[in-house]
């Protein structure tokens, strides 16, 4: 993906400036590719439990002990993300609308963190994966269920909020029903 990013951005610049004629959707197919690099990285990430985790008691303690304390962790963790989204919105306020577009992604990705930590905490993509799996329902067909699913979403928000609250969800699904998220990604954007 990254090097479709790569690609796309430098044949938009020859097309910009060689011919004067740029790519229509650049700026569009480069917010979902790279919200598709940073969410697939972050779920191969979480199901590989390849987080960075520095253990030197906690292993020590009771499993309970672990839960309570990997729950603590993500309470701490919105409440700081959520501190930092306040003052966000607070400087966009007193700077006035240059600030404003950044303030709103902010607050949105601020927002879909906190929808993966729930997400996270009640495994529910994994639920919802097995499921819908186990609704003997082809792959295909819910493959277009879910690609079609983003046509009304699509002309309700922009591309990179949609990206960031539904992939969570979506992704464990796809990867569930055997296909290559890249390419499921990919067939999403030609829209």
């Amino acid at each position: 993906m990254l090097f479709v990013l790569m690609a796309l951005g430098a044949a938009d610049v020859v097309g910009r400036y060689v011919f004067n004629r740029p790519i229509l959707g650049t700026m569009e197919i480069s917010e979902v590719l790279l919200a598709g690099v940073l969410f697939f990285g972050w779920a191969y990430t979480q199901a590989t439990r390849g987080h960075i985790r520095v253990n030197l008691l906690l292993p020590r303690f009771s499993p309970r002990v672990q839960a309570m304390t990997d729950t603590i962790n993500s309470i701490l963790g919105l409440v700081l993300f959520s501190l930092i989204g306040w003052q966000a919105a607070q400087i966009a306020i007193v700077t006035g609308n240059r600030v404003r577009t950044t303030c709103f992604a902010l607050t949105i990705l601020i927002g879909a963190m906190i929808f993966s930590v729930f997400l996270t905490v009640t495994s529910l993509p994994s639920v919802l994966a097995g499921w819908i799996t186990g609704l003997g329902l082809p792959p295909i067909v819910i493959l277009v269920l879910i690609l079609l699913m983003y046509i009304p979403l699509g002309a309700l928000m922009d591309a990179l909020p949609m990206i960031l609250l539904t992939l969570p969800i979506v992704f464990p699904i796809v990867e569930s029903l055997g296909f290559d998220p890249i390419l499921v990604v990919q067939s999403g954007t030609l829209r």
